[in-house]
């Protein structure tokens, strides 16, 4: 671990996720995200959670809570009842459809519903997202399977795992146009340009995706938004991973749109 005593205070940082799980997991699941920051995959005592320093909320719901509507009309000068009404209708019931997935997903493996993150800990260990094995002097240790694909974790139907393929192709090209928006920050700060340069190599590090993974994203959201294209004469299909090409895009529109450093759940993107 790179660590022996509880005198030792490790630095922590963010297990890689697969991006897909934001659909499938209560938001709580970020608190566990929170590994400590040693070399090679997530790996730790179970005890590592408890903490006084990570001031992890044990007892708080797993899953956000929209807040009454009242308080989007608070929130909300300038628009009507109507529209606020309406905007939280929607989240809400993207909340519930999200809950009513994981329902059945723990329904499927037998185990009880989770209502607090503590909870949350062995439901995930019970549906393989996290692994827990014996460590050093009989301790319960944890290996984080977070980067795992849910296609490869949870017990889909054919026509779900179908399902799910294609909701994580649109996921990629969400992921595309974050990283075109993070790399036209870099190339003009001020927000004010209309080309992003780009390799598909630095595009894919950008964004966390394999070549092949990137080349496909690209094409997806090139297709599908006609604000954005790739450089006349460039063959998205046969361009080299390190061959330079330019994408056009307004810069301030893609700052709009992919304002978020990640995928984040369906009912917060409403």
């Amino acid at each position: 671990m790179g660590w022996e005593s509880e005198e030792e205070q490790p630095l922590w940082r963010l297990a890689p996720m697969h991006p897909s799980w934001v659909r499938w997991l209560p938001c709580a699941v970020a608190s566990l995200r929170v590994v400590p920051d040693d070399d090679g995959p997530p790996r730790f005592p179970r005890s590592w959670y408890d903490r006084a320093e990570l001031g992890l909320p044990w007892d708080e719901p797993v899953w956000c809570d929209p807040g009454p509507v009242e308080e989007w009309f608070e929130q909300s000068p300038g628009h009507s009842e109507d529209e606020v009404r309406s905007h939280y209708d929607q989240v809400v019931e993207a909340r519930t459809r999200r809950i009513e997935t994981f329902t059945e997903c723990c329904s499927r493996a037998g185990i009880p519903v989770p209502l607090t993150l503590r909870q949350l800990v062995d439901c995930l260990v019970a549906l393989g997202v996290l692994d827990e094995l014996t460590g050093p002097g009989g301790e319960a240790w944890l290996v984080t399977q977070f980067a795992a694909n849910p296609l490869d974790v949870l017990p889909l139907t054919p026509q779900e795992a179908a399902e799910e393929a294609a909701a994580q192709m649109l996921e990629r090209g969400v992921l595309a146009g974050i990283g075109l928006r993070r790399l036209a920050e870099e190339q003009a700060p001020d927000g004010g340009g209309k080309t992003v340069w780009l390799t598909l190599r630095r595009l894919g590090d950008e964004i966390g995706l394999t070549p092949a993974a990137t080349r496909l994203a690209l094409d997806l959201i090139a297709a599908e938004e006609s604000w954005i294209a790739v450089e006349s004469g460039v063959d998205l299909l046969t361009v080299g991973l390190d061959e330079a090409f330019v994408i056009r895009a307004d810069h301030s529109r893609l700052a709009q749109v992919y304002d978020m450093d990640e995928l984040i759940a369906p009912e917060h993107m409403i």
